[in-house]
Formats: C-alpha cells, sequence, structure tokens
C-alpha cells in the first residue's frame, strides 16, 4: 500500500513537473531568411530572450512558399504555433485571419510603442475582427519593402547609353527600356507575388483608388475603370513587343532575379534590392573564391544601379505602397501571454535592427530609430531605398478591406495579364476580314487558293483502297512520333549545338558530381534491384495461399502513382516532425540524424526508394520466366538427386538468363531516365549535391540555361545508345 501510494505520488508530481516545463516553452514558426546574416541576427535574439525570460523558445523555420500552407493546416487541425511570422502574411492572408477571429488582440503591446514607429506602418496591423465587430491591433510590423527598379549599367553602356540618358517620363521611359534597349524582366507568373506588387505599382501611377478609406469598393468608377485599362496595357505591352522573356508569364518569384543575374534581362523591377544585395552577400562569402568575392563587389558597388520608378502619367512625382510585413498571435495559442512578451522583446530597438539590417538592405525598418541609422546612407543602394521612403508611401487595399488578401493570394491581377497576352481581340485593317455574326467582333478569313494546273505529262498514280487507309491509319501515329518526339529531341539536338555549351558544362564542378552520383545510383540500383528481384521471384513462385495474398500487398508500391508516394516517403524522413525520427526519439531518446541533409545519404536513401518502386515490377517479370520453366525439366532433376542450388545452376539460370540479362539491360535506360525517385525526395539538394543526369537539366533550366540543359541531356546519350543498341540486338535473336 505504501508502495502504491509513493508510486502514484511520483505520477502526480512527474504530472505537474511535465505541465510545468510545457507552459515554459513557446513554439515559434518563422520563415527562412534570404540570408545567413538575417538568420544569426534572429538566433541571437531568441538566444537573449531565452536568458532573460527563462523560457524556451522552439523554433520552427520554413520555405516562405510553405509558411501559408503549413500555417493554414494547423490552424485548421486547432494546433497553431505560439507566434508566427512570414513575408507574406501581411498581403495574403492576415486581414481575413483578423476578419474571422483568428488572431489574438495585441494592442497592449503595440499602443505603448506606437510613437516609436514610422508613419504609414504600424497601420497595417490595425485590422478589422468581425467576430469582437471592432478594429485593433492584430498583428505586430516588423519591417516593410517597396517596389525598386534595377538595371545593369554595363550593358545600358554597351548599348551605347547613360545613366543620364534614361527619361524620366512614363511613356518615354518604358518606350526607352523597350523599344530601344529591348530587355525588360517583367514578372507575369500567376505564382508570382512580384506580378501584382510590380502591377499594383503600375495602378499607382495612374491613380487608380480601389476603395475609399471606409472600405467601400470604387470600381464601378469610370475614372477607376480607365485607369485600370491604362496600367494593364502599359504592363503587358513590354511581352506583347517581345522585351520581355517569353517565358515570365510563368515565372515565380526568384525567377526575374536569375533572369537579371544571368544577364537575359538589362532591367527589371523588384520589390526589394534583393538582387543587388545578392552580390553583397557574394562579396562577404568566405567559402568563395578570391576572384569571386571581387566580381560580386565590382557588380555591387560599380555595375548595379538601383532606381525609382518615372514620374506618372500625368507628370507628378511616384508615391510608393510600402507592404509592411507582419507576424501575428493565434487566438488559439496555448501561451498567449508568453508570446505577447516575446513579441515585445522582440521590437524592442536593440533586436529588432540587427535583424533588418542583417537582410542586407533588403528590408527597410518600420522604426524612425532604425531608418535614421547611418546603415541606410552606406551605399547607393541603401540610399536610394530611404530616399524612396522618406518621399512617403501608402498602404495597401487590404488595410481597409480584408477581402482585398483574398484577391492578392488568387493573384487576379496577374492572370488578367496573362489572359490579355494570350487572348489577344484580332485587329481590324487585315485582308479578308468579315463579321462574325450576333457579335461586333471582327475575324480573320483565310482565302483558298487557286492551285497550279498538273503538267500534261504528269502520270497520275491512282491509291488503291487499301493503300489509302493504310496512311489514314498510320498518320495518327506518325504525327505524334513527329510532334512529339522528333521535333522535341531535333530541337534539343539543335539548342546544344554550340560547343561553348559543352564547355560550360564541363566547368561546373556540379556536372561532374552528377556524372559520379549517376554511375553510383546505376550501379547500386540495377544490380542490387535485380539480384532481390531474382531472389524474391524465387519466394513467390511457391504455390501457397498465403504466399498469394502477399504477392498482391507487394506489388503496391509499383502500382501507387510516384509522386505522392515519394513525397510521402520524404515527409516521413523530415528531421522535425517526421515519422521515423519522432520513432528514433520515443525508443532511445536522441534526436534522429538529418536525412537529407547529407549527399551521401540522401543519394543512397534516394536510390532505396528507386529499388522499392519499382522492385514489385522486375519481381513480377521474373516470376513470369520461372513460370514458363517447364515442370518436368525439376522433376528430373529432383530424380537425378539435385539439390536446391544445382536445380537453380543447371535449370532455372539457363532457362531465364536471356530474360535477366535483357530485363537488366532494359532497367538500366529506365534508371538513367528515372527523375522522380531523385528529384522528388531529394530536389538535387543539399547543395545541388545529389543530382544525377535526369535531373541536372531541370537545374540548368531553373537558372535559364536552356542550352546547358540541353547539352547535359546529350552527355547522357553515350550511356544510353550502346544500351538501345544491345537491347534492340538481343530483342531481334
Amino acid at each position: 500500500m505504501r508502495k502504491l501510494t509513493l508510486l502514484v505520488a511520483v505520477l502526480v508530481l512527474t504530472g505537474f513537473s511535465s505541465g510545468a516545463i510545457a507552459q515554459d516553452k513557446l513554439s515559434v514558426w518563422w520563415v527562412k531568411g534570404f540570408y545567413k546574416s538575417e538568420d544569426d541576427a534572429l538566433y541571437a535574439a531568441i538566444k537573449k530572450y531565452e536568458e532573460k525570460s527563462g523560457i524556451k523558445v522552439e523554433l520552427s523555420q520554413y520555405a516562405v512558399q510553405d509558411m501559408i500552407p503549413k500555417t493554414v493546416a494547423a490552424l485548421d487541425s486547432g494546433t497553431p504555433p505560439d507566434v508566427a511570422y512570414a513575408d507574406v502574411y501581411d498581403f495574403q492572408v492576415a486581414g481575413k485571419w483578423a476578419f474571422d477571429g483568428k488572431l489574438e488582440d495585441i494592442s497592449d503591446v503595440i499602443t505603448p510603442l506606437k510613437a516609436r514607429f514610422a508613419p504609414n506602418t504600424v497601420e497595417t496591423a490595425f485590422l478589422y475582427n468581425d467576430k469582437a465587430k471592432k478594429r485593433a491591433y492584430y498583428a505586430f510590423p516588423l519591417k516593410q519593402q517597396t517596389m525598386h527598379v534595377q538595371y545593369w549599367i554595363d550593358m545600358l553602356e554597351t548599348a551605347g547609353f547613360k545613366e543620364k540618358d534614361i527619361p524620366t517620363t512614363w511613356k518615354e521611359y518604358w518606350s526607352f527600356w523597350c523599344d530601344t534597349i529591348f530587355g525588360i524582366g517583367q514578372p507575369m507568373g500567376v505564382d508570382s507575388s512580384d506580378s501584382f506588387y510590380s502591377f499594383l505599382t503600375f495602378m499607382d501611377a495612374y491613380n487608380v483608388k480601389l476603395v475609399d478609406d471606409d472600405g467601400k469598393l470604387l470600381v464601378d468608377d469610370p475614372k477607376v475603370r480607365q485607369g485600370l485599362i491604362g496600367a494593364l496595357t502599359d504592363y503587358t505591352a513590354p511581352y506583347s513587343k517581345g522585351c520581355t522573356p517569353p517565358s515570365s508569364t510563368s515565372w515565380k518569384d526568384p525567377d526575374n532575379n536569375v533572369a537579371f543575374h544571368n544577364k537575359t534581362t538589362v532591367m527589371t523591377h523588384n520589390a526589394t534590392i534583393s538582387i543587388a544585395a545578392k552580390w553583397l552577400d557574394d562579396a562577404n562569402n568566405e567559402s568563395l573564391s578570391a576572384t569571386d568575392r571581387a566580381t560580386a563587389k565590382k557588380n555591387y558597388e560599380e555595375l548595379i544601379a538601383t532606381a525609382g520608378f518615372p514620374n506618372k502619367p500625368d507628370g507628378s512625382p511616384m508615391v510608393y505602397r510600402a507592404a509592411v510585413k507582419v507576424g501575428v498571435v493565434f487566438s488559439d495559442a496555448k501561451n498567449k501571454a508568453k508570446a505577447k512578451d516575446f513579441v515585445s522583446f522582440l521590437l524592442q530597438e536593440d533586436n529588432l535592427t540587427p535583424y533588418v539590417e542583417g537582410s542586407l538592405g533588403r528590408w527597410f525598418p518600420v522604426t524612425k530609430a532604425g531608418q535614421e541609422r547611418p546603415f541606410w546612407q552606406a551605399d547607393r543602394h541603401r540610399k536610394s531605398v530611404h530616399d524612396q521612403f522618406a518621399a512617403g508611401t501608402v498602404s495597401f487595399e487590404f488595410t481597409k478591406n480584408y477581402k482585398f488578401t483574398i484577391l492578392n493570394n488568387e493573384n487576379v491581377w496577374a492572370k488578367a495579364m496573362n489572359r490579355v497576352v494570350n487572348e489577344p481581340t484580332p485587329a481590324a485593317g487585315v485582308p479578308a476580314v468579315g463579321v462574325r455574326p450576333g457579335t461586333d467582333q471582327m475575324s480573320t478569313i483565310a482565302l483558298p487558293q487557286k492551285q497550279a494546273a498538273a503538267p500534261a505529262s504528269a502520270p497520275r498514280r491512282r491509291w488503291s483502297a487499301w493503300s489509302a487507309w493504310g496512311f489514314i491509319l498510320i498518320a495518327p501515329y506518325v504525327l505524334v512520333f513527329i510532334v512529339f518526339v522528333l521535333y522535341p529531341v531535333g530541337y534539343g539536338l539543335w539548342l546544344a549545338r554550340h560547343p561553348l555549351s559543352y564547355v560550360k558544362l564541363f566547368d561546373d564542378p556540379i556536372f561532374a558530381r552528377s556524372v559520379v552520383n549517376t554511375l553510383a545510383f546505376l550501379i547500386l540500383g540495377i544490380n542490387l534491384k535485380m539480384i532481390v528481384a531474382l531472389l524474391l521471384s524465387g519466394f513467390f513462385v511457391q504455390q501457397r495461399v498465403w504466399i498469394r495474398w502477399l504477392s498482391v500487398l507487394f506489388i503496391l508500391p509499383w502500382a501507387v502513382p510516384s509522386i505522392p508516394t515519394i513525397l510521402s516517403i520524404r515527409f516521413m524522413l523530415n528531421p522535425e516532425w517526421g515519422v521515423i525520427n519522432q520513432l528514433i526519439f520515443r525508443l532511445t531518446g536522441d534526436d534522429g540524424p538529418n536525412w537529407l541533409n547529407d549527399p551521401l545519404l540522401a543519394l543512397s536513401l534516394a536510390a532505396v526508394v528507386h529499388i522499392w518502386k519499382s522492385l514489385p515490377f522486375w519481381t513480377l517479370i521474373l516470376l513470369a520466366g520461372r513460370l514458363a520453366i517447364p515442370g518436368e525439366l525439376y522433376e528430373a532433376a529432383a530424380v537425378d538427386g539435385a539439390t536446391g542450388w544445382h536445380r537453380f545452376r543447371y535449370v532455372t539460370w539457363p532457362s531465364m538468363q536471356t530474360l535477366y540479362i535483357t530485363c537488366t539491360i532494359l532497367s538500366m535506360i529506365w534508371t538513367l531516365g528515372d527523375f522522380n525517385s531523385v528529384y522528388l525526395l531529394t530536389g538535387g539538394g543539399p547543395a545541388d549535391l545529389t543530382h544525377v543526369l535526369a535531373t541536372l537539366d531541370i537545374r540548368y533550366l531553373r537558372l535559364d540555361e536552356v542550352d546547358m540543359s540541353m547539352a547535359s541531356i546529350v552527355c547522357a546519350l553515350p550511356l544510353v545508345l550502346p544500351l538501345v543498341y544491345f537491347m534492340m540486338r538481343r530483342l531481334s535473336k
């Protein structure tokens, strides 16, 4: 009895102590920084807070594109973090979350600090809660951004112009970059926040006001409609004229940066100065060579310019809209009091300023003291940012009407751009023009041409019915073959025709690493897969009921589509919340490894996934080969006293040798082209060290190096073509 009482007491005390420990933890979700210095400043602030408060901060960082889906999933499951921040919360979700009552009122934190904030900053956090029927501070401002123009000075000079030649009036400015320089990076992708932010800046140039101060829509105003038409016309004009890359309609946020860095474009507009700051980051990166750092420094200090937009079409100076980045505390958070304490601590100038400046000028401060620091006068890029904000800014419409966050989230402006450029209205003044019945749209009619008479001496060949039907039946196949095989292959070879592409390819260390990875992937994947398939075919050939049921389960990995299967495995391997590491922690008390952060381990896991996914197929093929062997051969061997090994060596293997070799060759061809196992699991990472030849071309496409992408595919042909040749030779025997 005493032992039982003691045990109960221990359990109760343990429960209380664990509850106390849980209360001393704070869950924080934060977007990953663009630069290491940005994240380091955040870590330093968190460490200071932990030392001051004694509260353990459990920080989880995610890529910007993952933050909203993960947060929404957490809200739906009723387990949101205590504090969360993402670069896109402000103009995509914060207003709606506040309206739906999902955010905690933190006015008691913001109001005492309000005097420290610069004009038109903290107003973004003053949102309406429809459940509480009030406006309050439902978010906390951290930093802000606005639109900038960046261009290559050296490319401008190569075209024969200087910076002073750039016009300052609206029409002439865009005509200069499009009609004269012919090199604009115009973001138009529906998955890009740059697209709608850039368009809204064009809309501001036309003085379009979509909503009044009370949140009432003004879109029915004829002036607003005319301004929207003008903005949309000007924004899509560079694409219609061919001044921006054709791929710009599918660009995501990083793509206009990549095109600019590759000098595919001369000028682009961006919502931060991350383009220039990238070179500053490289200039300070000790892991790069001295030559690369010197090149980066020259690009940042001499060759790239940061500027504002030209004057509006009416001649007045441009006034920029500021996107104030906000974090939130959720109303369902478990530790709201501690969350508010953390926010209050983070907003102290000593903590907030290093975090903002750690972004190397990408973000501008929201506090008056932060904006006046010498940091913003240290170079011409930051000074340009400072001057734009100093001239005054305006807010986004969602601060007055939360439904504009839905508009931004659905990116309706980018969708409108794409409709304009992809569904043009036929122009008048072309030959053979008519009016479609019942409409006022004009349509072009193709008039038939008169055919020349055939020479009298030319004999006509009559087609038989069999010949005509043969042509009709084979024509679809020939057409599909030409369009989907012959043309793509020919076009790819044409793109990879330049010897310089191969020189650049062979100079890229990632290519050499990819070749080694491909060979290792082939050697490990094919040999292990085919040997295990051969052994398993011997197991499944046994005539037992439970083995037949097991074979049905065994074939599932091959039958299930690759994408959900491999992504599920990737989630299982997640070092933070993956089921495998959770199981390791429960069994051993130790954290599991970061499975996909080690190149060798990540590539090995990709090979294991490839084997696991394709093993059932090859087992099934070899099983069919075993079943085709006459049973009399095994009976004769048994009469002669042959052991199991002898039966395999002298009966099974000779009968299956041709099939096994043929399957191995075919498996090599398919394994060389296996894109899913590597790319879906590792994405080529970490640091592009697990790419194989099948995925390397995607890396170059993302870098806008189409010629190198095609060249990498051509370099795989010496591996593929001999395999195809031997395959055809064996099949023809």
